[in-house]
């Protein structure tokens, strides 16, 4: 009797060790890959960008769905989608869009995110030349070293911001000013208009004229704060 007690204890031993191995077994699914890309390329803000998820690795026969998350900027389009379209209006922000996929394994990992940055790739103009009420004569030899610069950088913009003298008998000085520059760059020198833009800094105590170059799509420079 106890010799058969024994073994049933063995039997009961090892049915428990086996019941153990198997519960400690791995599970055998593959879980897919989540990934999402943002664009590398530079964009202005308030410019459309799309961001695009993958799912590589999962069963073709679920019905995956996508939830979209941005930290910053409106989806415009896309959500419930593998691809969704952001705008981003204020420049030089950091936006990280993040999807969570629905419909893989509950045990698989489901959420990716990526990060891309609006507009400050796009550099800042920098100052080339500024100087007063020249003769027109000089004024035009300071557009030709300007002139040649820009032929070196083709993809570069121009800037020409004027300011005014205080008590100038005639209204629109600064504006008048910097369309002469912009007309002699255009018709004498061949830069397109395109590149050109010009600015009525207001008023000074003198005139004064700023050249400023930079690339295209950069952040333009901005008239110093006038003066009390």
């Amino acid at each position: 009797m106890r010799r058969a007690y024994k073994c049933l204890a063995v039997v009961c031993f090892s049915l428990m060790g086996l019941s153990m191995s198997a519960f400690a077994q791995p599970s055998n699914t593959q879980c897919p890959t989540v990934q999402v890309d943002c664009p590398t390329d530079c964009h202005k803000s308030g410019e459309p960008f799309t961001v695009t998820a993958s799912v590589t690795g999962a069963d073709p026969k679920k019905n995956l769905s996508y939830n979209w998350s941005v930290s910053r900027g409106v989806i415009k389009d896309g959500q419930g989608t593998p691809s969704i379209t952001i705008t981003e209006e204020s420049g030089c922000e950091i936006v990280t869009a993040t999807v969570e996929v629905t419909g893989l394994d509950s045990e698989c990992p489901n959420t990716a995110s990526c990060t891309t940055i609006t507009h400050c790739c796009f550099g800042v103009s920098r100052p080339f030349d500024k100087f007063g009420d020249l003769a027109f004569a000089d004024e035009k030899k300071r557009l030709d070293y300007f002139a040649e610069q820009l032929e070196k950088e083709t993809d570069s913009q121009a800037h020409i911001i004027v300011y005014g003298k205080r008590g100038a008998p005639r209204a629109g000085e600064a504006q008048a000013r910097a369309d002469r520059a912009k007309e002699y760059l255009v018709n004498k020198r061949g830069i397109s208009a395109e590149r050109i833009t010009t600015v009525d800094g207001g008023v000074r105590e003198r005139l004064k004229i700023e050249l400023w170059i930079g690339p295209q799509g950069a952040r333009p420079p901005q008239p110093e704060e006038q003066e009390q």
